[in-house]
């Protein structure tokens, strides 16, 4: 997917569902178009325009996609994607902004552990998808292992 041309936002969003095939999703997004097809799906939920970033009743989901042209402060909506990625979602997709915030540019979300995921649509090229999964953000080092320092049987062999 991270090489194809996406048309339109929701062709992107379509697109991200088929690739993902989430058994739930949830989308915070104001954008109608998304809406619409988030509620196609029997598996989507919508959550928008106003979500709480520190509501403890957010719905746990597979896949959370966050619109960040959502009316919310740069700092709400950092919080929103932060708690998406670390407790209520295994993936998440952002949509980046249109207009340029200071945490929702591309170093930003690479600073939140996101990764470039499509490339820009001929309708909003200003307009870039990121994506977290928790399964491949860090590969595991070599050294992390019980060969290594980590290994209690170690501890009265060696001094360091």
């Amino acid at each position: 997917m991270p090489d194809t041309h996406i048309i339109t936002t929701a062709s992107a969003l379509s697109a991200a569902l088929n690739a993902f095939n989430p058994k739930h999703f949830v989308l915070y997004s104001s954008d109608p178009a998304l809406i619409a097809i988030a509620e196609q799906s029997s598996a989507g939920q919508c959550i928008g325009p106003n979500p709480s970033p520190l509501n403890t009743d957010l719905p746990y989901a597979e896949l959370a996609i966050v619109d960040a042209d959502m009316a919310l402060a740069s700092n709400g909506l950092t919080e929103l994607v932060a708690r998406l990625r670390d407790v209520f979602a295994q993936q998440v997709l952002v949509i980046a902004p249109t207009q340029t915030q200071p945490t929702f540019n591309h170093a930003g979300l690479i600073g939140l552990g996101f990764q470039r995921w499509t490339s820009p649509s001929a309708e909003r090229p200003e307009r870039r998808w990121y994506r977290f999964d928790i399964n491949d953000y860090k590969t595991t080092p070599d050294w992390l292992n019980a060969r290594h320092w980590a290994n209690p049987e170690l501890w009265d062999q060696y001094r360091w």
